[in-house]
């Protein structure tokens, strides 16, 4: 049986809202700088979040699952595996933030 809803706190709302705003924010910016520009810095993005400390359990995982999927592969290599699906996240983003725009062009 479903657990009924509980109602959503004000803090969470609001959270929620801020996210939601900060994120169609962040979707602008591939549309004013255009596509090769915003892949460009997707990329840099993407390698950065995916290398970041904050994001280090991830990548341990991601790459223990690869030596057991790739054991041919170095650990460097491997790495370089992970933090590439990073730059393809981050770059698929702004590509499907273009997407809209480039089909009301045509």
């Amino acid at each position: 049986m479903a657990r009924p809803a509980r109602p959503e706190s004000v803090a969470g709302k609001l959270r929620e809202q801020a996210t939601y705003h900060a994120m169609r924010a962040g979707l602008l910016l591939p549309q004013m700088a255009g596509l090769d520009v915003a892949s460009g810095v997707a990329r840099a993005l993407g390698r950065a979040f995916g290398a970041s400390p904050i994001n280090s359990k991830r990548v341990t995982r991601a790459m223990e699952r690869l030596e057991v999927a790739m054991p041919e592969l170095s650990e460097p290599e491997r790495r370089d595996l992970v933090l590439s699906s990073y730059e393809h996240l981050a770059t698929l983003a702004v590509e499907l933030s273009l997407s809209d725009r480039e089909r009301e062009l045509d």
